[in-house]
């Protein structure tokens, strides 16, 4: 069985959104400091989200492949945190029976994050599962939600790695109605090995990675830029 909903799939350090809200609203998401209308101050992960990817105490996780050859990568966990602004620039306009002047509204938070960096023995991949904290989608003044997403690099550098799967993990508070663009399979076999629960992003272009998640075994699968998939075999 097979579910769908919205997409939401962002890079992690600078990202632009842009929303029109009846003519009136832009919206853009970025690190540049403004002066806060809404400071929430520092937030953390909820339990939940915290149990998101199965990595805790994990050295090495194998992955292999159609031929059963296997690559081994090391695992290390990293816990930040990270300064985020949303600004909405705004004309004279009313948002929830409130009546607002033109100018700009600044949401501003203290994230939280946790990484998971599966590293390649003796390769140039590199996985990166990480989960934080990020604003919903409401308006003028917005909730937390806690988001897990999935970076992919072949090329040995964590500089410029793009997600190629990303989620929310935890609502909250927020009631903004928004939902991924995600497929939801009940079961996925690969390699003659069956998966339960497996989420995966719907993109409209082609990607140069495609990325498989589930909550038992965290990273189920991904492909190689070359289509070369690598399906989950152990963790310890």
């Amino acid at each position: 069985m097979i579910r769908s909903n919205k997409v939401n799939v962002k890079c992690w350090f600078i990202y632009i959104a842009v929303i029109f809200l009846s003519s009136c609203l832009n919206e853009e998401k970025n690190e540049v400091t403004d002066p806060c209308t809404y400071d929430i101050g520092q937030q953390q992960l909820t339990v939940i989200s915290k149990s998101a990817f199965p990595y805790t105490s994990i050295k090495n996780v194998t992955f292999i492949d159609s031929l059963g050859i296997k690559k081994v990568f090391v695992v290390k966990f990293t816990e930040s945190s990270i300064q985020l602004t949303n600004s909405i620039t705004i004309k004279d306009t009313v948002l929830n029976n409130v009546p607002y002047a033109a100018g700009k509204i600044t949401n501003c938070m203290l994230s939280q994050s946790w990484s998971y960096t599966l590293t390649e023995i003796g390769g140039a991949l590199i996985l990166v599962a990480k989960i934080y904290n990020d604003f919903d989608t409401s308006l003028p003044n917005k909730k937390v939600v806690d988001e897990i997403e999935i970076q992919i690099t072949d090329n040995g550098r964590l500089d410029g790695v793009l997600p190629y799967f990303n989620t929310r993990i935890d609502t909250r508070e927020s009631k903004d109605g928004f939902a991924d663009k995600i497929d939801t399979t009940d079961e996925l076999t690969i390699y003659d090995k069956t998966f339960k629960s497996v989420i995966f992003n719907v993109f409209t272009s082609t990607q140069r990675h495609k990325t498989y998640y589930n909550k038992n075994e965290g990273i189920v699968a991904f492909t190689e830029a070359n289509g070369r998939k690598w399906r989950f075999d152990s963790m310890q």
